[in-house]
């Protein structure tokens, strides 16, 4: 009796939307921290392997090279085979990678090689969660939906960042932060595994229908300011750390807590303007927030107390382009949802290839600065003018969906 009870318990809480949707954020949370992890650890591995800022960089770049080339092709898959599946399955490859890049890595190929491998196990996560998002939420509520999801993104990014510093400090070793994301990896694959339910049938999709989006010229256009859009804020995240310790005196982790601030906080900012957007516009918000967002960065330059800092970098997670992420989002799939042309596991990848694609070159052209200037201040300008370029980009694409006349209400 208690067994029949708790199985229609549990395909109660599989069957809930708000529910999956919170599964799916924490899913994200330990993904992201993961990654993140590495970036107060890069300069430790670039003393330890006697490396380049270009070649430290690096460790980080080809983690996203993998994870971008690889997010339309899973995509594809993912429709195909079903977004869960593919999901959870790549999942898996990341966890291993991460524990064998905390035990095994030796010299600095194994770091690049290992990096890689868990952007190619990353890679179907995107996809796959908000595939899902995309076709369990109206759209009139996408914008709600999306800002669960992606609040574990930016949860997650925050905590690695976050204790990072608090292990290597404690234990003794940069190894130990990735071996214990490691294992916390494994178990998010199985609590996915329980509490997610695929959607949709699988679909076989032609090729030639990713011909749509590029004929599409607002979707064109939206996707290429979503790029440079998100650049500062890769920027800031991977190097953040690094040129607060360096340059502005900051112990490992204080460092860590500040940047580890940006991701804390745009997880209100995510919870006010996903659902605003849904109200207000796509449009009027992304370009507010980034607005903001350039500010925020400039502050994070020009400012040299530690107080105007620690402002700077508050004001970036809750303004800047992690808050205005579920806008971005949910402004793609209301565009590409209206053609029903490809898979929405496919456009969510579509988007992200888009998104992340700053990830790849950021890392690298920001250590090249520094090899070049001495300094990291250079990099963070870059940044700033990249969010101003996504800016003037956003204000040629039409809105895709009728504002609502109110308020959407908490649930999904």
């Amino acid at each position: 009796m208690l067994e029949a009870r708790a199985r229609m318990v549990g395909a109660r809480l599989r069957g809930n939307v708000f529910v999956m949707l919170v599964t799916l954020a924490l899913g994200w949370i330990v993904l992201n921290a993961s990654r993140t992890v590495l970036y107060p650890m890069l300069p430790i591995l670039g003393e330890e392997f006697h490396l380049t800022g270009a070649q430290t960089g690096a460790i980080a770049s080809v983690y996203f090279l993998l994870y971008v080339s690889m997010q339309i092709p899973s995509g594809i898959v993912g429709d195909r085979l079903g977004l869960k599946r593919v999901a959870l399955t790549m999942y898996v490859l990341a966890g291993l990678s991460v524990l064998a890049f905390g035990l095994l890595a030796s010299n600095y190929t194994l770091l690049i090689l290992f990096a890689a491998l868990h952007g190619l196990g990353s890679s179907a996560f995107f996809g796959g969660s908000y595939g899902i998002t995309m076709q369990s939420v109206p759209p009139g509520k996408r914008g709600l939906g999306t800002a669960i999801v992606s609040s574990g993104m930016s949860l997650g990014q925050g905590l690695g960042i976050l204790v990072s510093g608090i292990i290597f400090v404690a234990l003794g070793s940069w190894r130990a932060p990735f071996i214990i994301l490691a294992v916390a990896a494994f178990f998010s694959v199985l609590f996915l595994s329980v509490m997610v339910r695929d959607v949709g049938k699988p679909q076989k999709r032609e090729l030639g229908s990713l011909i749509y989006v590029f004929k599409d010229k607002n979707l064109v256009v939206l996707l290429i300011a979503g790029f440079f859009a998100f650049y500062g804020g890769w920027v800031v995240m991977t190097w953040g750390p690094a040129f607060l310790s360096t340059e502005r005196g900051m112990s490992i982790q204080r460092a860590g807590f500040y940047i580890s601030l940006i991701t804390f906080a745009s997880v209100p900012g995510r919870f006010v303007s996903g659902p605003l957007s849904d109200f207000l516009g796509r449009k009027t918000l992304s370009i507010s927030l980034l607005s903001v967002g350039v500010f925020a960065i400039l502050g994070m330059v020009l400012v040299k107390s530690h107080l105007g800092i620690l402002l700077a970098t508050i004001a970036f997670g809750l303004f800047g382009s992690a808050a205005m992420g579920p806008v971005l989002i949910a402004w793609v799939g209301d565009s590409m949802s209206a053609t029903g042309r490809v898979g929405m596991g496919t456009a969510m990848a579509i988007a992200n290839t888009s998104f992340v694609g700053g990830s790849i070159i950021g890392p690298v052209l920001s250590g090249f600065i520094k090899d070049v200037t001495g300094s990291l201040v250079g990099a963070f300008y870059v940044a700033a003018a990249s969010l101003v370029l996504g800016i003037l980009l956003l204000l040629i694409p039409a809105e895709t969906v009728k504002r609502q006349k109110r308020l959407p209400r908490t649930g999904a």
